[in-house]
């Protein structure tokens, strides 16, 4: 996960050396996934790399803006958290 350094997200994550995350998707079907897992290291962060990871996220069209607003909203440093996923959850939400 990529953030800002010293964020209120960064030091909880820090603290506890794991973390979660939730992904919900709506095209082609409305579902989610979840996953959770330890820290195994930790790298610094740049927005190219963000970039990188709009670009493999979003449609082209929309890379320069978002690149364009987490750079007016960074602090300064970014951090990368990489974890080592101990649990996944997965959820098709398009079917009753």
């Amino acid at each position: 996960m990529l953030t800002d350094a010293g964020c209120r997200k960064a030091l909880p994550i820090e603290r506890a050396g794991r973390f979660s995350l939730m992904v919900e998707c709506t095209v082609p079907r409305v579902g989610c996934v979840s996953v959770e897992g330890l820290v195994v290291c930790t790298s610094p962060g740049s927005i190219e790399l963000f970039r990188d990871v709009a670009a493999h996220c979003l449609a082209p069209e929309l890379v320069d803006r978002c690149v364009e607003i987490a750079a007016a909203r960074c602090s300064g440093e970014r951090v990368v958290f990489h974890m080592r996923p101990e649990g996944w959850l997965s959820r098709d939400l398009s079917e009753p």
